[in-house]
């Protein structure tokens, strides 16, 4: 009797998936644009005329208005249709103007204006993570150190900083020729070491890493290992430092066998900072070491959450040669470690982000890998967010894809041709849709 029951429930299922395809597909679809959650509490529902509203998580939408201000505009675009939407939709008149006052101090901080930077220090409720790495990064040379120190000296917004910040930090200092002496101070921060011979190797360190000196850095992180008697820590700073120089066999060194168990004192946003560096320099050694099996040591001190966030990062941040790796067959076994939700997700998020690149090179008829370990579910969502981001291109890029138009049914297509209010999304598909009936 209870497998007869569980036959009745199986046919049930399958009538109404067949019968309703957007029915079984609602809850994956409903989501929001911005942060591709679920929607669930604290939303907020965009009026964008004929007869059409979007609905977006409350603090999603409120930091999309913020950016605008940031951008000095008096109005923000809906995420999916790009209709203006007057601010006062999302923030109070009071949010606006503190709005306005802070992001006009983090610009005049971020030209070194150090009483401007005082004032956030002093006023810092507001302040993002993101507001103190713009401080950080485009403060001039001559400012930077005043500045970095004396966001350093409070000690609430120190707390409030993540890792990935702080190594952003210690790469923008790095790179500054006269600002070696910022990269001490951070590390005074870290570790709390500061001696004279201390200091003395950690700068002949930074200096053999960014001269390239291969000799002179391996000299100075030995004496760096004696001086402090090995602690792995700061020597895991050190590290970092090194996958960021100009010379290939010191970026190497990173990935040695002898230097991993360094890696336990890094998290993954410090391996993240390391690729978006890598991405920026052109070291594309880089990003093949970390998916080369050869480094075994390097891949068994990393878990699959790794390759989550460095997936979620490429998609974001529109690095297309990171994509690539991952998606070469020598790659599929790690490709298909990574939960499908997430995979799902990095194609959304191409699509979101109108990437037409990334996108093309997940459908390229090489990488069918990649959609082949997605369910049919995820195929459609992917056509779903194209129209919704209102992309021509990805549309027609989608509807073309064989493989990815065989999971998709006639009757989800005629669902999203009757709710699309965008004629030509409306043509296109109704001739994909008259082709299938002609066949």
């Amino acid at each position: 009797m209870n497998m007869f029951k569980r036959y009745i429930a199986i046919a049930i299922t399958l009538i109404c998936t067949l019968s309703f395809p957007l029915l079984a597909m609602k809850e994956e679809i409903d989501t929001c644009t911005i942060c591709l959650e679920e929607k669930k509490d604290n939303l907020i529902t965009l009026d964008c005329g004929q007869k059409t509203s979007h609905i977006f998580h409350k603090n999603c939408i409120e930091s999309v208005a913020r950016t605008n201000i940031k951008k000095l505009k008096s109005t923000f675009p809906c995420p999916i249709c790009r209709k203006e939407q007057k601010m006062s939709l999302v923030l109070t008149e009071e949010e606006i103007q503190k709005t306005k006052n802070l992001y006009s101090l983090i610009h005049k901080a971020s030209q070194g204006n150090y009483k401007a930077a005082q004032e956030i220090v002093t006023n810092h409720t507001m302040v993002t993570i993101e507001d103190l790495v713009t401080i950080f990064t485009n403060a001039s040379e001559k400012e930077f150190t005043d500045i970095i120190e004396l966001f350093l000296s409070n000690k609430e917004i120190v707390n409030t900083l993540e890792q990935n910040t702080i190594t952003e930090i210690f790469i923008k200092a790095f790179e500054e020729t006269t600002c070696i002496d910022t990269c001490l101070t951070i590390i005074h921060n870290e570790t709390g070491f500061k001696t004279v011979v201390y200091d003395q190797n950690i700068k002949e360190v930074l200096k053999a890493i960014k001269a390239g000196d291969e000799n002179a850095f391996n000299n100075a992180f030995l004496a760096i290992k004696k001086d402090t008697n090995n602690d792995l820590p700061l020597l895991a700073l050190v590290l970092i430092f090194s996958a960021c120089s100009s010379s290939k066999n010191i970026r190497q060194s990173f990935f040695e066998e002898k230097n991993q168990k360094l890696l336990q004192y890094m998290c993954i946003e410090d391996i993240i900072t390391i690729i978006a560096h890598a991405s920026k320099k052109d070291y594309n050694d880089i990003i093949d070491a970390i998916f080369n099996p050869k480094n075994k040591a390097f891949l068994k001190q990393i878990n699959n959450d790794y390759f989550n966030e460095i997936l979620d990062y490429a998609c974001e941040n529109g690095q297309t040669n990171i994509i690539k790796e991952f998606l070469k067959p020598k790659n599929n076994n790690t490709l298909k470690k990574i939960p499908e939700k997430n995979r799902g997700k990095a194609l959304w998020i191409a699509i979101k982000n109108n990437d037409l690149d990334m996108v093309q090179e997940f459908l390229k008829p090489e990488n069918n890998f990649f959609l082949t370990t997605l369910s049919s579910i995820y195929h459609k969502i992917a056509l779903c967010k194209a129209i919704e981001v209102g992309s021509p291109k990805i549309v027609n890029l989608i509807l073309a894809h064989d493989y990815v138009m065989s999971r998709i049914t006639t009757e989800s297509l005629e669902s999203f041709h009757d709710k699309t209010q965008n004629q030509e999304f409306k043509n296109l598909l109704i001739e994909k849709i008259n082709q299938r009936k002609t066949k």
